[in-house]
């Protein structure tokens, strides 16, 4: 369906939930695509969002229910053509705000919310997690960086690998 994801800051349960834009869906059918990079992209999109929002806090706490994505988050880097692209934004976009980020794999039950978001937009979990917390809920849009990241990767898995020149 798509891609979603939460944090909290401070009262607010921030959230996002949207469909895989029309050229991503067909990259996703057409397996030039897997979850792993939907995974990662979803990551990159709470990380970008939570540092729009900056607080004084020097780390972030991230979860995930897919291993691939997680080592990629940890490294900051894939091999992966499709991973690699949001690795290193992700990466780049944490060291410019001077933020640790760690990334912790979950169990799929403990990813109940998020998965809820990514895979039909529900927010039923979402707004039971949200009244449980006492935390009100706001919902936001996935940066358009994130999409276009994707659609890249996309790109580089059906012409190959390459290099990156630093």
């Amino acid at each position: 369906w798509g891609i979603g994801g939460f944090f909290v800051d401070g009262q607010e349960m921030v959230y996002f939930a949207e469909p895989y834009p029309t050229d991503v869906a067909m990259a996703m059918a057409e397996r030039r695509l897997s979850i792993g990079p939907a995974e990662l992209a979803a990551e990159l999109a709470a990380v970008l969002l939570a540092l729009e929002r900056r607080s004084t806090a020097p780390y972030f706490t991230d979860f995930t229910d897919n291993e691939s994505a997680r080592v990629a988050a940890t490294k900051g880097t894939s091999s992966s053509p499709t991973m690699g692209l949001l690795a290193h934004a992700l990466a780049a976009a944490t060291t410019r705000a001077g933020v640790v980020l760690r990334t912790v794999r979950v169990t799929t039950k403990e990813n109940a919310v998020a998965d809820g978001l990514s895979r039909d937009g529900s927010t039923v979990a979402m707004a039971a997690a949200a009244a449980a917390a006492q935390l009100r809920p706001v919902r936001v849009g996935v940066p358009a960086r994130v999409w276009d990241l994707l659609r890249e990767s996309a790109i580089d898995s059906a012409v190959g690998p390459h290099s990156v020149a630093g």
